[in-house]
């Protein structure tokens, strides 16, 4: 049965920069299509829309033009934006959707320009607490921030895992084939980003390769707009003379599948996440998946894969020899991985969704 649709009308989504490939992308069209199916109005707006050609993502700025009490605007912040004084000052209901803002201190070395958002945007965000009807976290990670800075209705949402996206084609680039041998092939999907820490993730598999599989490949997934990060990991890798590793920068949702299925483990050292979508999408390929625990990652994980709680790159490297050579110990984490992805799939988004807006609306 379809849920009874909110009474407000409207309900639009606003973003600094909408990315159709990257998370907070995919989950806008998949709110705007739920919000759509109730039968409302809903935009979206953002302050940067080149990659939105063709999707109907509107400019920030037309948002005055439909600014009207009643209605219902869901601003999506991830770093400090011109945008987020739109939000603040709409006539309409306002709800924070809280992806994370990236400690500060993690850029400083790599890119000021990205530290100062990042800190202006930490330090600006118990701001939106005065006129925010709700603030929707995507984990308690999430909201325990938000809790912290004084937001009066904090709700945790868990971000919606779309399954129907995942089942699409996959491609593969001809490049990234796996080789006859079979040799191992570890994934790590996020953008090029220090807290990310993909360096240490070179390390790991400097390591594994140097005892256990010299013609392993690690591929290093996802876009990177941090030119001096890139460079210091480029560097890294010509440093510890490491062959079979690719940082492929942004792919296709095809591609993103592609190397999905052709990896058989996946590695993610990150020390700060606020949700960690990637570790919900390896379940469903079913791969192996190793993390650490920092931030949310535990509780995306709920008890499932294999939580590290610190990162020797020799003992990780170990530890992935181990899963990838031990049929039966891989069998029994891919076993809790598919049980946990069956209990997010089970969980109610669009409904909890729409008891949560249905107060603000009408």
């Amino acid at each position: 049965m379809k849920p009874a649709a909110p009474n407000g009308g409207s309900i639009h989504q606003l973003l600094s920069v909408f990315d159709p490939v990257d998370a907070q992308g995919h989950q806008a069209l998949y709110l705007r299509k739920i919000f759509s199916g109730w039968g409302c109005r809903s935009e979206i707006y953002a302050g940067s829309v080149e990659g939105g050609r063709g999707l109907g993502i509107r400019r920030a700025d037309e948002l005055a033009d439909d600014d009207q009490p009643g209605g219902v605007l869901i601003y999506h912040i991830s770093i400090n934006s011109p945008i987020g004084e739109i939000f603040r000052r709409s006539r309409r209901r306002q709800v924070l959707l809280y992806h994370n803002i990236t400690p500060a201190g993690f850029f400083l070395r790599y890119d000021p320009f990205t530290y100062q958002e990042c800190l202006q945007g930490r330090r600006g965000l118990a701001a939106f607490a005065a006129t925010c009807d709700l603030a929707l976290a995507d984990s308690g990670f999430n909201a325990g921030e938000l809790t912290a800075l004084g937001f009066s209705r904090v709700v945790r949402l868990p971000f919606p895992l779309e399954l129907e996206r995942l089942k699409g084609p996959a491609v593969v680039p001809a490049a990234a084939q796996r080789e006859k041998d079979r040799s191992p092939v570890i994934l790590f999907v996020g953008r090029l980003s220090p807290n990310k820490r993909q360096e240490d993730i070179l390390e790991v598999f400097y390591h594994f390769q140097k005892l256990y599989s010299p013609r392993a490949r690690l591929f290093l997934v996802g876009p990177g707009n941090l030119a001096a990060y890139r460079e210091f990991l480029e560097e890294r890798i010509a440093r510890l003379d490491l062959a079979g590793v690719t940082i492929t920068g942004r792919v296709s949702g095809e591609e993103l599948r592609g190397y999905y299925r052709l990896a058989d483990l996946f590695l993610c050292l990150s020390e700060h996440e606020g949700f960690c979508l990637p570790l919900l999408e390896s379940f469903y390929f079913r791969l192996p998946v190793v993390a650490y625990g920092a931030g949310a990652v535990p509780e995306t994980l709920g008890g499932a894969g294999v939580l590290l709680r610190e990162k020797s790159p020799v003992r990780v490297a170990a530890l992935v020899n181990r899963i990838l050579s031990d049929r039966q110990l891989r069998n029994n984490i891919l076993t809790g991985q598919d049980r946990r992805l069956e209990e997010v799939a089970a969980f109610g988004y669009e409904e909890s969704l729409r008891q949560c807006l249905q107060p603000l609306a009408g």
